[in-house]
């Protein structure tokens, strides 16, 4: 590409990146909103990256838009990202939930690169709070508490973006995030699909084969019993819409967040006849997030629930049975699967 060429394809991203704020400062809420194009989000975070590492970042970011606005949930402004394809269509929404408490695990710009940029390549709208109390001065980290609202008040803004269909929204949680999944599914009835990676289920257990993290809960909400219990997914999993079919991927070397969590989960699951597939994943550890097979078991996942229509929905589970096969070899496997994929996994 020659220089002129180049210069001019800046130029015009940067017409489009300002046109996305633009679209994005008219949405309910919002205050605040600075936008980047690929390149400069790239060069922001790495000061001197390898050619190899340049090379798979751009590959993957160079169509994409990374925008940081702040919005406000209970009257407090919250900190939140957004990733997008660049192109003007209507895209399915992911709502990413992170891990961490506080400004521990908060995301970072080196984080939004290496994690959220997947799931818009794969060409979803992904939006992600900080949650109150992210280390700014915008409320308290309540772990599951008022915190769940910043949640909630993502959905008046994604109603009023023009690029985002409301009716295909999905919800991807890591750690303390796939709890705060596993709450919404209980309270909200626009919720498509739930992947939970290492999703906390059981707060009372964890707090007593990790005193630390009870350390943690008497910080955020005072850490009774009764607050545990209420945030613990394996006591409310009757309560989830049968509609929401949820994908569980848990390592089998997690040392953070036992993988029981997802197992007792998914036995509850199998219980209430509640559609979902888990996934115990051979030799991983706590950080599935940039792991291959977790991300193509994923991606697969969400082209077969939020992207699929008509024929192409039995195409999207198809390709989803063949990366089970391909990704899930040795790793343990459980399934009570949405209608319409019985004869996916069989």
């Amino acid at each position: 590409m020659s220089g002129e060429q180049h210069e001019g394809r800046v130029i015009e991203l940067h017409k489009q990146d300002q046109e996305a704020i633009r679209r994005l400062l008219s949405c309910t809420g919002v205050i605040s909103a600075e936008g980047y194009t690929a390149g400069e989000f790239i060069e922001s975070v790495y000061d001197e990256p390898s050619q190899r590492l340049c090379q798979q970042v751009s590959h993957r970011c160079q169509r994409l838009h990374f925008i940081n606005f702040r919005y406000t949930s209970n009257d407090q402004p919250i900190a939140a990202w957004m990733v997008k394809p660049v192109a003007r269509k209507l895209y399915p929404v992911v709502i990413f939930n992170r891990g961490g408490n506080n400004s521990f695990s908060a995301l970072t710009p080196k984080r939004v690169l290496e994690m959220l940029s997947y799931y818009a390549s794969w060409g979803f709208l992904v939006i992600a709070s900080q949650y109150s109390g992210d280390g700014s001065d915008a409320g308290s980290d309540e772990f599951g508490g008022r915190d769940l609202e910043d949640i909630h008040n993502l959905y008046p803004l994604i109603n009023d973006l023009a690029d985002a269909d409301e009716g295909k929204i999905g919800m991807v949680g890591h750690s303390r995030g796939g709890m705060m999944s596993y709450l919404c599914m209980r309270d909200l009835p626009w919720i498509r699909t739930v992947i939970s990676l290492a999703g906390l289920s059981n707060l009372v257990r964890l707090a007593r084969i990790r005193p630390e993290m009870q350390e943690v809960f008497t910080s955020c909400f005072g850490g009774s019993m009764q607050a545990k219990i209420d945030r613990s997914a394996i006591h409310f999993s009757h309560q989830f819409s049968k509609k929401c079919p949820v994908l569980l991927i848990h390592g089998t070397a997690d040392t953070r967040v036992p993988g029981l969590d997802s197992r007792e989960l998914s036995a509850a699951l199998q219980r209430h006849q509640h559609p979902h597939v888990l996934a115990m994943m051979q030799g991983l550890g706590h950080d599935l997030l940039d792991q291959s097979r977790v991300l193509q078991l994923q991606r697969a996942w969400l082209l077969a629930h939020l992207k699929g229509q008509g024929r192409s929905v039995k195409k999207s589970q198809q390709r989803f049975k063949k990366t089970v096969r391909k990704t899930c070899v040795g790793s343990s496997l459980m399934y009570n699967v949405p209608d319409g994929l019985d004869s996916m996994v069989s």
